[in-house]
């Protein structure tokens, strides 16, 4: 035998000629800082690739809307009246105009709904503002994670166009 397994004692193997069983609580403090490390990265990397989904979504339900209202102001000849002071009112005559003319649109998708109006990823309703000009068009958005529309509409709200 080339090597004596008690010839060369690793960390806490050895104590006053007996094996000792189990860990010193250094050890055990040590797998569990590891341990802990690696739940925090990994956490953070699941909740940043969550919201990249949500966003992505998000874009995909506008892209969706944006092509069913085109086709409803072709079809119609003006887009759905959304110039109501309230933003959920706006999308709730979105969501009546276009289950009317461009249901097929709708038709295919897993859409939230709530109260009438269709919710995004994060759970709140689609803005929606027309104010029955053609030359100026609509604004169709999300407001994004935070749930408020930004001032200038560039920290997380996502556009249609």
């Amino acid at each position: 035998m080339l090597f004596n397994v008690y010839a060369f004692p690793t960390m806490g193997n050895i104590k006053f000629g007996k094996r000792k069983r189990g860990f010193s609580l250094t050890e055990i403090l040590c797998i569990l800082g590891i341990a802990l490390v690696l739940f925090v990265v990994f956490f953070r990397v699941y909740i940043h690739r969550n919201n990249d989904i949500k966003y992505q979504i998000a874009r995909e339900e506008l892209s969706i809307l944006n092509c069913a209202l085109e086709y409803y102001h072709t079809a119609c000849g003006e887009y759905p009246v959304g110039n109501h002071q309230s933003m959920e009112q706006n999308a709730a005559t979105m969501l009546s105009s276009l289950s009317k003319n461009s249901k097929n649109f709708l038709d295919g998708h897993k859409w939230k709904l709530s109260s009438n109006k269709i919710l995004d990823p994060w759970g709140r309703p689609y803005v929606y503002k027309y104010n029955g000009k053609p030359e100026d068009g609509y604004v169709l958005f999300s407001m994004g994670p935070n749930g408020y529309v930004d001032e200038h509409g560039l920290i997380d709200d996502i556009y249609s166009r």
